[in-house]
C-alpha cells in the first residue's frame, strides 16, 4: 500500500503526457478520486480556501445535524447563514 503522504523534491520541470507541466517547488496532491497539480505560486491561495471549505462543510454537517434546512445553507446563498458561518468560525479559531 502507498504511503499516505510522501514528499519528493526534483530539480527541473517534467512533461506528463505532453499536456501537464509540472515544476520545481509546484504542490502534487492526489487522493481516491484523483490527482492535481498546484502551481508554486498559487500554493498559499489553494490550502488557505481548501481549509475554509473544510470549516464550511463541517459546520454544514452541524448545521444540518442541529435541523437546519439545506436550502441557502448548501449551496452558500443565504446572507443570515454567511453571518451564522463567521460567528461559527470564529468560535472555532477562538477555541483552536
Amino acid at each position: 500500500m502507498p504511503e499516505p503522504y510522501r514528499r519528493q523534491a526534483y530539480p527541473e520541470f517534467c512533461l506528463l503526457g505532453h499536456i501537464l507541466q509540472v515544476f520545481p517547488g509546484d504542490v502534487i496532491v492526489g487522493d481516491d478520486d484523483g490527482v492535481m497539480v498546484i502551481p508554486q505560486h498559487l500554493a498559499d491561495k489553494v490550502a488557505a480556501e481548501a481549509k475554509n471549505m473544510e470549516l464550511y462543510e463541517a459546520f454544514v454537517t452541524e448545521s444540518v445535524l442541529e435541523g437546519t434546512p439545506l436550502i441557502g445553507l448548501y449551496p452558500l446563498t443565504s446572507d443570515e447563514h454567511k453571518k451564522t458561518f463567521e460567528l461559527w468560525k470564529k468560535q472555532i479559531d477562538d477555541n483552536i
